[in-house]
């Protein structure tokens, strides 16, 4: 058998079978390198069209006040409001993602008590403020504004604004119910 070491790959078996340029055959793995690697970029975007679908139809339940970085509430501590009576800032290594937001807590044990019922704890009204939402609008919140009233935590623009819902918080809260469930049908809708 005769082998050339130049620009070759050293394949050949028997004198039937001679030498392959290398080019050849780098072109050649190329190719099949390139069938799988775009079978699997294909695989992968249907896996993660069919995901985006699962989780939007799953998040679109609820709408969650948030920022521009997914950080629900400005970033407080939703449990301490029940557990601590206050307002607290929650910290970045204490967090988890539920309704397509990320949730920050101020301790690994309330990041826990979260995660086992986030129902319980969840603002009412995704986190917006609750007399805005009794005139159907989503407004912004002040997480120094808020009342917790049946168990249930409502979030308010200003404290002038919590003030006012503590004056009539039955009405309120029977309005913004209403109001909150035509937004949550025009997004099922979609």
């Amino acid at each position: 058998m005769d082998f050339k070491q130049y620009n070759a790959v050293q394949v050949s078996v028997s004198e039937k079978n001679p030498t392959i340029p290398l080019t050849h055959l780098l072109h050649a793995v190329s190719c099949c390198r390139l069938v799988k690697l775009l079978y699997l970029v294909k695989r992968f975007a249907m896996l993660g069209l069919i995901y985006s679908l699962v989780a939007t139809a799953h998040a679109s339940d609820i709408d969650i006040n948030k920022n521009w970085r997914s950080i629900a509430i400005k970033g407080y501590d939703t449990v301490a409001y029940f557990t601590m009576g206050k307002a607290v800032k929650g910290k970045s290594k204490h967090e988890f993602r539920w309704q397509d937001a990320r949730w920050r807590f101020a301790s690994e044990e309330h990041l826990n008590l979260f995660i086992a019922n986030p129902d319980k704890y969840a603002p009412r009204f995704g986190g917006y403020c609750a007399e805005g939402m009794a005139i159907g609008r989503k407004a912004s919140i002040d997480p120094q504004a808020w009342l917790i009233i049946d168990d249930e935590l409502y979030l308010n623009y200003s404290t002038e604004v919590r003030d006012e819902m503590s004056r009539h918080p039955k009405s309120t809260i029977e309005k913004a119910n209403s109001a909150w469930q035509k937004f949550v049908q025009r997004v099922r809708a979609k």
